[in-house]
């Protein structure tokens, strides 16, 4: 059908689940991507895209994307020989005739970057904002792909003096925090309450002596810079 025919043809891959997190379609684009035949893939668990070190976090982000949080995911697909590369993961959650709901998910290989045409953007203190939190979220995705390294930038700001008065769940606040993560998410992630994300967030503050998440970022930002 020319429909799905387009879809074969788009240079990203689309990727369709069921309520289960089982792959029920994938476009020739990702099969390509990641080695497999369709085939290979039907019925199978969306985990066999990942890295095995990934599969609780994939398990909570499938429940959040059923609960609504449908923000936009960088993460690590894992192709049939085992090597892995990132992505950028467009979340959709949909209903049809079917009582089952149906997860659907574009894909961008972040390679695919490069050949980007940069757009002629005025520079805003929004944009600035904006830039600096995708740069963190990059940061945050090659610290995932590379967990044992002793040399995370994140673990060295965390450290610094500075920040040495945060309690341990305080520095586990502000590293989902750097992420892009919001408060709802965070407290999924840690099993908390919303409220009690809060209340270590406004210790934070005080601690670091900001009055926002904008400000304690920045603040943040700027003692990387000061390490490097």
């Amino acid at each position: 059908m020319p429909f799905a025919r387009s879809l074969d043809s788009l240079g990203c891959a689309v990727l369709g689940l069921d309520s289960h997190g089982a792959i029920r379609y994938a476009n020739q684009r990702l099969l390509s991507w990641t080695g497999y035949a369709f085939e290979e893939l039907a019925g199978r668990s969306v985990a066999c895209l990942a890295p095995p070190e990934l599969d609780e976090i994939l398990d909570k982000e499938l429940r959040a994307v059923d609960q609504g949080d449908l923000r936009a995911r960088l993460t690590i697909l894992r192709r049939k020989d085992s090597t892995t590369f990132p992505v950028i993961v467009l979340p959709q959650h949909q209903r049809y005739d079917e009582p089952e709901a149906f997860h659907c998910a574009v894909v961008i290989d972040l390679a695919c970057m490069q050949t980007a045409k940069p757009a002629n953007l005025p520079h805003t203190a929004g944009l600035r904002s904006s830039l600096a939190r995708i740069t963190r979220e990059l940061e945050a995705l090659a610290l995932l792909a590379d967990a044992a390294s002793p040399a995370s930038s994140t673990t060295s700001v965390l450290d610094h003096p500075r920040l040495a008065s945060l309690s341990p769940r305080e520095r586990e606040v502000v590293s989902h925090l750097l992420r892009g993560l919001r408060v709802g998410t965070i407290a999924r992630t840690l099993h908390i309450s919303p409220h009690t994300v809060r209340n270590h967030l406004k210790a934070i503050f005080q601690k670091v002596g900001v009055s926002s998440q904008d400000e304690l970022a920045r603040v943040v930002d700027m003692l990387r810079t000061a390490n490097a």
